[in-house]
């Protein structure tokens, strides 16, 4: 998991929301 999520308390809500991000940003930096 991201860092920022490991590192504090994660709401499972946020988590479903966040999950999209991080599954595009590697998309992203591997360009």
């Amino acid at each position: 998991l991201p860092s920022y999520i490991s590192t504090g308390p994660v709401n499972p809500d946020d988590f479903k929301e966040v999950n999209e991000i991080v599954a595009v940003e590697p998309l992203i930096d591997s360009k």
